[in-house]
């Protein structure tokens, strides 16, 4: 701009500025000068840049095409003798300067001021956008020469570099590395601000320094080596290093150098990027540490596990599986089970249950039996699942097999031995179930014949003490006959031939029948026996001789272990939904809560003594409940050691019957 302005000066100087002196009298135009002028004066107008001259009263005296095409809005304003301010004010008010139209008054004069006193060029922005730059040159005549220049593509140029270096500026900045340039003499040209907060070191400390006045030997032989290779290579060199950091730990970070390049491919400088790694080197120290720990756990679990990729190849196997194989980890890494299987039940196992898992995304547990060589079989239980990434995809599936060998054989002897015994238990049973006839005949007739010498049917006796005799071999007789009659009962329910014979039963009947077989022995003993029939509970249909037996067991077990002074009592209820409640309660000596459970099972009798020796087969509990349960109906004891004991037992309302009776107290 400076030099086109110098040579449009020029031109008019060397014309003796023709075109405002011709107008002097003095002056004589020839028609060389005229040509002259005229040459000049085209090659002026040929100009890109805009051209007007001004004489000393600031009018216009010429403008070249330029001027004119890129002002339009005012074209016609311009002819000489035009006041500049008035072609300044009307481009203004055309828009055609960036001035909003309150200051275009103050932006007029202080565009005078510049013809007046010449500055730097003049850099403006018109209102569509584009940029120009004015320059003013004084004549010797005290006119002015004003060139004008469109510098849009030069400012536009200078925003993007502006730009460019700002987002430059702005990631050296912020990178989380360091980055420093060296000169080839080693001294610091260029650093971030990362620097400062590693190493404690401002720019302006180490800026025209070299790197030796701020880091230790061995760190430097480090560096001075880098770069070297560097230097001699022509190419980037990475190293990792260790450096105290200002907040006084020990740092690693990876070191990277490359060199920088003139236009003559001559290295002139080198570049440094470090970036700290500590803690990704202390984050992979953990996960090397936590991989031992599991591998640790992996390959010590007493079960077979293994991971395989989607294909079916082996990914991780532990010992237990490398000794299950017989082979190493080595050679099963990256191969399918067929490349070392043989075909058969095993392979199809593993391929079916895992095209299951693939298809599905599910866990699949199977149990299976595999033949190894040497011809042992081992059963095992075989659970497969999936190792899903984040979007839920199968990426791999992990094995759990567990031999379960011992116990499948310990199973298998548990049930032979229970098939046994359950063998034995049915030749008892059915021997007992056939045994009715020959058990009971001769002890009929040993009680038969006892009695008929305690009643000294064919005479007295010689002696008193026979008669005594035949009462306790009678006594005895029909002890054991009730003995063998529940343990027949047992073994018939246990065979099924137990047919219940359901009948309407009048209850304060059936409550008084049982009460007289059982009332002697409660006197005796001291016990006192009461029972009471709530109203509505006078019947009920159920097996008559089996309902006597129930509460006959019942109340015989309350008197036996209550002491004398105590209470035994029979209460029965109806409920609003039909169901015939019995109760059967004691004042005893009540039952242990870890014995409740065994009293109810076959021949278990707990010490529980109130006068001497237990009598019975312990059978009576059992029994009672077992005939509750073939009427369809619950059974349920209670206990408290040391206060006594209640049986409560229902019948259900599809076993009742409906007697118009009122309710019956039998004390």
């Amino acid at each position: 701009m400076f030099a086109t302005l110098a040579f449009v000066a020029g031109l008019f100087v060397a014309t003796g500025y023709f075109l405002i002196s011709r107008r002097s009298s003095h002056v004589v135009s020839t028609p060389q000068t005229d040509d002259l002028n005229r040459k000049l004066l085209n090659a002026i107008d040929a100009l890109d840049e805009r051209v007007m001259l001004l004489d000393a009263d600031d009018r216009m005296v010429y403008c070249n095409s330029a001027f004119r095409q890129t002002n339009r809005e005012i074209e016609d304003l311009l002819v000489p003798g035009a006041a500049y301010s008035d072609l300044l004010r009307a481009g203004a008010k055309a828009g055609l300067a960036a001035a909003p139209d309150s200051e275009i008054d103050s932006w007029v004069q202080s565009r005078l001021d510049r013809l007046h006193k010449p500055m730097e060029p003049l850099e403006a922005q018109y209102r569509n956008g584009r940029w120009i730059s004015v320059s003013e040159q004084k004549l010797e005549d005290g006119g002015t020469i004003i060139l004008v220049g469109d510098i849009t593509e030069r400012k536009t140029t200078e925003q993007a570099l502006a730009e460019s270096e700002g987002r430059l500026r702005g990631i050296f900045s912020n990178l989380p590395s360091v980055i420093h340039l060296k000169d080839a003499d080693g001294t610091f040209q260029l650093a971030n601000d990362r620097f400062k907060e590693w190493f404690g070191i401002t720019p302006s400390a180490y800026f025209d320094q070299k790197t030796e006045a701020h880091f230790p030997a061995e760190f430097m032989d480090a560096v001075a080596d880098q770069e070297r290779k560097v230097y001699e290579t022509g190419e980037s060199v990475t190293i990792e290093l260790e450096a105290v950091f200002a907040d006084g730990a020990k740092h690693q970070f990876l070191n990277t150098k490359f060199p920088i390049h003139d236009q003559n491919e001559t290295i002139t400088g080198i570049c440094t990027v470090a970036t700290d790694i500590t803690e990704r080197r202390r984050m992979e120290q953990a996960l090397r540490d936590s991989e031992a720990r599991l591998r640790g756990v992996f390959d010590n679990t007493p079960v077979c596990l293994n991971l395989k990729d989607t294909e079916g190849r082996y990914l991780l196997i532990n010992k237990p599986y490398e000794a299950w194989l017989g082979i190493s980890a080595e050679a099963v890494i990256d191969k399918k089970a067929e490349e070392f299987l043989p075909a058969g039940d095993e392979l199809h196992s593993l391929t079916d249950t895992e095209r299951r898992v693939m298809e599905t995304g599910e866990v699949v547990e199977r149990e299976v039996r595999v033949n190894r060589p040497g011809g042992r079989i081992y059963d095992r239980i075989l659970i497969k699942f999936p190792v899903k990434d984040d979007s839920d995809q199968v990426t791999a599936i992990g094995t759990v097999a567990i031999d379960i060998s011992e116990r499948k054989a310990a199973e298998e002897a548990l049930e032979k031995a229970m098939a046994e015994a359950q063998a034995a238990n049915f030749a008892k049973t059915e021997f007992l179930a056939n045994m009715s006839h020959e058990l009971r005949t001769p002890l009929n007739a040993i009680i038969g014949f006892s009695e008929i010498m305690a009643g000294e049917t064919f005479g007295p006796m010689a002696n008193e003490r026979y008669h005594g005799y035949a009462n306790d071999i009678a006594s005895s007789g029909f002890h054991l006959l009730n003995l063998i009659n529940e343990i027949l009962d047992v073994a018939r329910i246990e065979r099924g031939r137990v047919e219940l014979d359901k009948r309407l039963i009048d209850v304060p009947t059936m409550v008084r029948d049982c009460k007289r077989m059982v009332v002697e022995r409660a006197k005796r003993e001291g016990v006192e026996l009461s029972s009471r029939i709530s109203k509505g509970a006078d019947s009920v249909w159920a097996d008559p001789v089996r309902l006597n037996q129930i509460v006959i067991n019942l109340l015989e077990n309350a008197v036996k272990f209550t002491p004398e002074g105590g209470r035994v009592s029979l209460i029965v209820k109806r409920d609003d939904e039909g169901w015939t409640h019995f109760a059967v309660s004691d004042t005893g000596i009540g039952i242990a809560a870890k014995d409740l459970n065994r009293v109810l099972e076959p021949f278990i009798q707990v010490d529980r003594a109130v006068r001497g020796n237990q009598e019975g087969t312990g059978l009576g509990l059992t029994l009672s409940k077992t005939l509750v349960e073939l009427h369809d109906g619950h059974f349920k004891l209670s206990s408290e050691f040391g206060v006594g004991t209640k049986v409560d037992f229902s019948l259900p309302p599809q076993a009742t019957g409906e007697f118009d009776a009122a309710a019956i107290v039998v004390d």
